[in-house]
């Protein structure tokens, strides 16, 4: 999926990733720079905003920063995938 930037420095995030991200019209988004890309997700209110957002599927075995930004980048190319293992 591409969009373009206006002039404005706006884009318009495909229906298909709203959907997919639960985005609706005022809520806002975090955009974290990896790289070459960007990775985009919802704002979460607060500190408990975040709970439950990534599940490790290993037990209790917490989630490394690696564990995270390969789920991120999973996430980004094929949601679907994530919730088929229920890591998501």
């Amino acid at each position: 999926m591409t969009s373009q930037i206006t002039s404005k420095g706006q884009i318009t995030i495909p229906i298909a990733i709203r959907k997919a991200l639960n985005l609706k019209p005022g809520d806002k988004v975090h955009f974290v720079n990896d790289g070459d890309r960007a990775i985009l997700f919802p704002a979460r209110s607060g500190f408990m905003g975040l709970k439950g957002i990534l599940k490790s599927g290993q037990g209790d075995r917490p989630l490394s920063v690696s564990d995270i930004r390969e789920m991120a980048k999973a996430y980004v190319t094929d949601p679907k995938r994530l919730k088929r293992r229920k890591l998501l």
